[in-house]
């Protein structure tokens, strides 16, 4: 049976390439998506020859279009070399843009831009498609260092932008899938908390004033690095669809950006964030899971996180938050966000700067999160932080801690904290786990239990990050 299926996969291959002549055919590096040997993206191919210098802003427009006329399937590539863009919006492609490859095929952002000349209520971005059936490798997208590159003075939104609709376009499906693989996005730190473009990618709908309806998407993220950005990956606003950060050694890497990932407002959702490597600042987080509701639209099922087989790197703050706000806001729907977090590792630093307190994970305002196998390495305030405040009667409830490994790690507060608004928890099993519960009919089984009254002001508190929250969306630009 087996060599049936590995006759029939050859045979299979050789016709797919049959079916390409020289012309149309772009042969890609092995990722273990499409095929076994090297992945084949067949059609017509329509390459990029600049022809003002190294601004390929009119060309790459001209090849779209071309791409677009030519049908579905067409591929835009990219020469080897260094060029410069200016703002591009794409309408409705199904095909592929391609490069030569990371650090090969470099795309700077060009400098002097009308950032005005971005249609009303636009956020912004480098590069925009709404609708389509877009796939997207192999190069670099930066930001020119020491720059500011719109005339005005204010810095970039982002690089990247997948819309079914915006504030002048709605896609003809009102869906758009993409998959980005094997793309560099490079910003530069400005300060704490400043960056000279906020986030590399974003999904949902290009608009700073409709909040609904909701977006249908479908993306998938590997293989890219992420430098030095506010935000990484972006996705708010989201009805239905998978949004796929990373999969089984094809993960991401986030490097020195605030909050690696970001998700918010929405419904009907599976997130499957795998196999990634996040390396956080001080002042950062690897991921920012906060389902506020702003938006009224109803929820039919449950959204769901998978984080699995990650590599956290912290040096002081957190690895990630994870707040489930619609069991407030709607509490009729009974449908809260299904967590499983497993498999991942956390190392905190030692060299944390003096007063830098690590909080491995905050979750709150959540019901049947689950926390299996997981490794901490290092020296922190506190591993798993697990309802630091509430609103009304709404606890985090039901969850299962199970199986954590704390044996390399220290911990000045607690590796778990049941803080009061925690309910019918199972802590089972955790190697080397100290455990403070000031909750209501938790379980603890082999583990180490302590008991504190009072612990200091921590930072920043989950008051603050929710202030923060309500004003932060798309970025700085956020009006």
């Amino acid at each position: 049976m087996k060599t049936m299926k590995s006759l029939f996969l050859f045979f299979a291959g050789l016709c797919l390439i049959a079916a390409c002549n020289k012309d149309n055919q772009v042969i890609m590096p092995d990722y273990g998506f499409q095929t076994q040997n090297n992945a084949i993206i067949c059609g017509k191919v329509f390459k990029v020859h600049p022809t003002n210098g190294t601004d390929i802003t009119a060309d790459l427009k001209q090849a779209f279009d071309d791409a677009k006329a030519a049908g579905p399937g067409s591929v835009v590539q990219l020469p080897k070399g260094n060029f410069e863009l200016g703002f591009i919006e794409i309408h409705e492609f199904y095909g592929s843009l391609v490069g030569a490859g990371i650090g090969k095929t470099v795309i700077t952002v060009k400098t002097g831009l009308d950032c005005n000349t971005i249609e009303q209520n636009q956020w912004g971005f480098l590069i925009s498609f709404v609708g389509g059936d877009v796939f997207m490798s192999d190069m670099t997208l930066k930001y020119p260092k020491g720059e500011s590159v719109c005339n005005d003075g204010s810095t970039l939104t982002g690089f990247l932008f997948f819309a079914d609709y915006n504030a002048v376009y709605t896609s003809k499906n009102k869906y758009i899938n993409a998959w980005v693989n094997n793309v560099e996005f490079t910003g530069e730190k400005l300060g704490d908390w400043w960056y000279s473009c906020w986030t590399a990618m974003d999904e949902g709908h290009d608009t700073k004033v409709a909040e609904s309806p909701r977006s249908h998407i479908d993306l998938k993220v590997t293989n890219c690095i992420f430098n030095e950005m506010g935000w990484g990956t972006q996705t708010g606003y989201i009805d239905e669809g998978t949004v796929i950060l990373g999969s089984k050694n094809h993960g991401n890497t986030y490097n020195n950006c605030a909050e690696a990932a970001v998700f918010y407002d929405f419904i009907n959702v599976g997130f499957q964030i795998v196999d990634n490597k996040f390396n956080v600042p001080v002042s950062g987080w690897a991921l920012d899971m906060d389902n506020t509701s702003s938006v009224v639209e109803t929820q039919t099922k449950n959204p769901s996180f998978i984080i699995e087989g990650n590599e956290f790197n912290l040096v002081g703050a957190y690895g990630f938050w994870m707040h489930d706000h619609r069991l407030v806001s709607n509490p009729e729907e009974n449908l809260p966000v299904l967590f499983q977090v497993r498999n991942n590792k956390f190392n905190l630093s030692d060299d944390a700067p003096t007063g830098t307190k690590s909080l491995v994970v905050d979750s709150y305002e959540v019901r049947g999160p689950v926390f299996s196998d997981n490794q901490f390495t290092g020296t922190g305030d506190i591993g798993l932080n697990i309802a630091p405040s509430g609103q009304g009667d709404v606890y985090a409830e039901d969850g299962l801690i199970i199986g954590n490994n704390f044996s390399r790690s220290t911990f000045a507060t607690a590796a778990i904290l049941l803080n009061e608004w925690t309910k019918d928890w199972n802590v089972i099993g955790n190697v080397n786990a100290s455990v403070i519960d000031q909750g209501t009919d938790n379980v603890i089984k082999n583990c180490i239990i302590r008991h504190h009254d009072h612990f200091g002001q921590r930072w920043p508190s989950p008051e603050d990050h929710m202030n923060f929250n309500k004003g932060k969306f798309r970025g700085p630009h956020h009006e």
